[in-house]
């Protein structure tokens, strides 16, 4: 368990921040029982402290029944969906929103978020069944991300498959964002390679709704591989990393940088019976490398996209990025392939990032 220093909460050990004021969990119960144990010493004057307001502070605890309870707010950041009274995402201290279609949840292990609790919702979504910009029927829910939710859909006039990511409300709902994510999803749709999942389309339907059209691919995450798998053979890292390299390659020759190298977007499939066919997803957050600071990443009240475990130094601080970038996150990726974890290991992805 931990405890919140500045509500006196109590959590578990997965939380990382106090979901009523974001504070971090740093003091751990044993330590505040030894606190509170001490005596205090008799002789000493008392410090006189300023009244703060009193905050109420529910207890965080899985649900007896998750079925009872009702999500309407969600992280914009790890895309973690939460009940009405948490106020900041446990996971990394976001302040939570409000979201249009509340459900029902239940609460799991996300491989896409590193192991940690996750609330998704369990209810129907209602745009299964609904086309797109009169062309693109969504027919499945295959993925949920901090920018928004992935469906599989197929074209209502040739039948061809593909993958629509619809981005989340407070995304689209800001004019700047949606202008730069359409150009720089349009940049990205340059790039024309095996090994890189193809972009067909981007646009904003009738009601509202941006999306990304792309190549869809049946296939598993690498991510996913490598928990089940553990570390991979040396041949086979070397044939996912020549193909993710020359994936990369092929953008960088377009001067695009990817920016969120990791193993949740790589997608190992198989192809004219070969098993092992890479397809590097999402460069629908790529841009033109070689802008200045000013020119900013697609970002949320200054939030960078990307992953912390495998950003480059640069792009934790917010530095201009270039082709060097993806190439340090692919190295990252590769060491995980053999070894099975991280170069830098800490109990927080702050600690993480610290010993970049």
């Amino acid at each position: 368990m931990k405890r919140c220093p500045q509500c006196g909460g109590e959590y578990a050990e997965k939380a990382r921040f106090c979901p009523v004021d974001g504070t971090g969990l740093d003091i751990t119960p044993a330590v505040a029982q030894v606190i509170v144990q001490s005596p205090p010493p008799a002789p000493a004057p008392q410090r006189v402290i300023e009244p703060q307001p009193v905050i109420e502070h529910p207890k965080v605890a899985t649900p007896r029944t998750a079925s009872s309870l009702r999500v309407n707010k969600q992280c914009a950041q790890c895309g973690s969906q939460y009940v009405e009274r948490m106020v900041f995402c446990p996971r990394d201290g976001q302040r939570l929103e409000h979201i249009s279609q509340p459900g029902a949840i239940q609460f799991f292990m996300n491989p896409a978020t590193s192991g940690n609790i996750a609330a998704v919702s369990t209810d129907a979504d209602p745009l299964i069944g609904r086309t797109i910009a009169d062309h693109y029927k969504l027919v499945a829910k295959i993925g949920q991300g901090g920018m928004g939710v992935v469906y599989k859909a197929e074209h209502v006039r040739i039948t061809r498959p593909s993958a629509i990511k619809i981005l989340n409300p407070e995304f689209s709902g800001n004019p700047e964002f949606v202008a730069r994510f359409g150009r720089e999803a349009e940049l990205a749709s340059r790039i024309n390679h095996p090994n890189a999942v193809g972009i067909y389309d981007v646009g904003e339907d009738a009601d509202g709704l941006v999306y990304i059209a792309m190549e869809f691919v049946d296939g598993e995450l690498l991510s996913k591989i490598l928990k089940r798998e553990g570390p991979l053979p040396l041949d086979r890292v070397v044939s996912i990393t020549r193909q993710v390299a020359d994936a990369l390659d092929a953008a960088h020759e377009l001067d695009i940088v990817h920016r969120d190298m990791k193993p949740d977007n790589i997608m190992i499939c198989k192809r004219k019976g070969k098993c092992d066919w890479v397809k590097v997803v999402d460069f629908g957050i790529a841009k033109r490398a070689h802008h200045g600071v000013g020119y900013q990443n697609l970002t949320k009240r200054g939030l960078v996209l990307g992953t912390p475990e495998y950003m480059a130094p640069e792009q934790l601080l917010r530095e201009p990025l270039d082709i060097r970038s993806d190439i340090y996150s692919l190295g990252l990726v590769v060491y995980k392939m053999l070894s099975g974890k991280l170069p830098f290991e800490g109990p927080t992805p702050q600690s993480r990032m610290i010993k970049k």
